[in-house]
């Protein structure tokens, strides 16, 4: 199950690129900082989101939502955890920041 707190206090929200994949699914306008996104986070909505993640996780629903977050579900199973779900939003955050580089240099 996903805690809002230990989701704030995991540290994910101090790794940059983690922080700019998720400000995505902010509302446009949104300055993309560590603060809002725990601010966002802490809102009524994320915690109401969150609670449908929960439900997901326990159903063994959870490759669905991380196919419509378009991030890669092949590797989330049916017994997937938070972890995996992080770790998935990690590997994306990661090839894009690959990419641009490629597309940079």
């Amino acid at each position: 199950m996903v805690d809002v707190e230990h989701l704030v206090s995991s540290g994910l929200f101090d790794n940059e690129e983690v922080v700019k994949k998720l400000a995505e699914y902010l509302p446009e306008g949104t300055p993309i900082t560590t603060e809002n996104m725990k601010e966002n986070i802490n809102s009524p909505q994320f915690k109401s989101a969150i609670s449908m993640f929960n439900e997901a996780l326990r159903s063994g629903e959870l490759a669905t939502i991380v196919s419509s977050f378009g991030l890669d579900a092949k590797d989330i199973g049916p017994n997937a955890t938070i972890e995996d779900f992080l770790k998935a939003i990690q590997k994306q955050a990661e090839k894009d920041k690959e990419h641009k580089m490629d597309t940079e240099s």
